[in-house]
């Protein structure tokens, strides 16, 4: 799903149909209601970047969880999970340094709670002490 998700923001160059976040971007960076034509334009085209990384993301870490999840493979859990992590500080720090905090919220806060719940859940299975 996640994959798909990648795949689709590089051929529409949107994250969302509804305008919402590139209204977001145009107030932080630009302090106007919508992005500037060259500014709509470079994002659409980060997009597909941005996109086809995510695309290869979720691709590797479905092959992570279907082969080395069941066999409750420690390396593999520790994987995925310092993918996550590194993923959710980077972006959130540059987001935050940017000037695009909202990216923070907006984003990463949902997609970390959406995939760190369940990773924290299993952590047992994988012989994971508990904090």
């Amino acid at each position: 799903m996640f994959a798909l998700q990648g795949a689709l923001w590089a051929a529409l160059g949107s994250f969302d149909p509804f305008g919402y976040y590139t209204r977001l971007l145009a107030a932080a960076l630009w302090d106007v209601p919508v992005l500037p034509p060259d500014g709509q334009r470079a994002f659409e085209f980060m997009m597909v970047p941005l996109g086809a990384t995510t695309a290869g993301y979720f691709v590797l870490v479905h092959m992570l969880v279907r082969r080395a999840f069941p066999r409750r493979e420690p390396w593999a859990y520790w994987t995925v999970v310092a993918a996550l992590l590194t993923w959710f500080f980077v972006d959130s720090a540059f987001s935050v340094l940017r000037g695009a905090a909202f990216n923070v919220w907006l984003v990463n806060v949902p997609c970390l709670t959406m995939l760190g719940v369940p990773l924290a859940a299993m952590r047992r299975a994988f012989g994971v002490p508990q904090v």
